[in-house]
């Protein structure tokens, strides 16, 4: 899978620490970029690691990525209504 970008810490808060991802693994995921009524991107911190990511989460064995994707939302943030 091509990785189409790489949002790092410090291109959301100006400053910040460069995180060490060396450790970090790869794997399939769904992620979306969610607004709200004010246009601003809403992102999740990952407080154990040091950094923030998109909401959405890992592709389960025998799962599309929409239905992934629409899961993930679901508990990670509440939503239920999107557009794509």
């Amino acid at each position: 899978m091509k990785s189409l970008l790489t949002i790092r810490e410090q291109d959301i808060v100006a400053g910040s620490a460069d995180v060490d991802t060396s450790s970090f693994r790869e794997r399939r995921a769904a992620r979306a970029v969610l607004l709200d009524d004010n246009a601003q991107v809403h992102m999740l911190n990952v407080s154990k690691h040091g950094y923030h990511k998109l909401p959405g989460g890992g592709i389960e064995a025998g799962e599309d990525i929409l239905s992934a994707l629409e899961r993930e939302l679901m508990e990670e943030v509440g939503c239920s209504r999107y557009y794509y």
